[in-house]
Parts: C-alpha cells; structure tokens; sequence
C-alpha cells in the first residue's frame, strides 16, 4: 500500500489552506505595509499558522527535520539568502524558518 494518494491530497488541501489564509490575513493592508513601515503586531501573530501549515507541509513531502549547522546571522551581518542551490522546498524552509 503506497502512501502517496494521502500525501498527494494533504499537500493540496495544506496549499489551498495556505493561499486562502494568507488573501485573508493580507486584506486591507497597504502596499507599503512591510516595506516601508514595519507589518503591525496583529499581521505578525497571522504569520503563525501560516508557518505551521508551511512546517506541515514539509513533513508531508518527506522533511521530517532538517538540521542547521553553525549560527545564524542576524540581518545586519547578512542581508541576503544565497542558498547553494535553488529548489522549490527552499522558499518554503526560509518562510518557516
């Protein structure tokens, strides 16, 4: 018995959750709301269970856990992410991250 129809169908209902959750969270927010003024507490706290459903949705395709070496930079030391190779899994470990 393959696992795959289950996993197929989690990740499609976790995608739609994440799409329909993150119209609603962004509604009534300005275009310069997290550019040049920082996102308000209340649109912070919203951020939550996206990045759960993002977790979520790294475990269903096989990310159990994903281990960092060394520490991590503070925003200052390093303004950019130049991860060493690009994939679709990586946007959504920086997200959740």
């Amino acid at each position: 018995v393959t696992v795959f129809p289950v996993r197929l169908l989690v990740s499609i209902a976790l995608l739609l959750f994440a799409m329909l959750y993150t119209n609603l969270a962004a509604l009534g927010m300005a275009k310069e709301d997290g550019i040049t003024r920082p996102i308000s507490k209340l649109r912070s706290i919203l951020t939550i269970p996206f990045r759960m459903c993002l977790r979520a949705l790294l475990f269903t395709w096989g990310f159990h856990w994903i281990s960092i070496k060394g520490k991590k930079a503070s925003a200052k030391e390093a303004p950019v992410i130049c991860p060493n190779h690009v994939s679709f899994i990586e946007p959504l470990w920086v997200v959740y991250n």
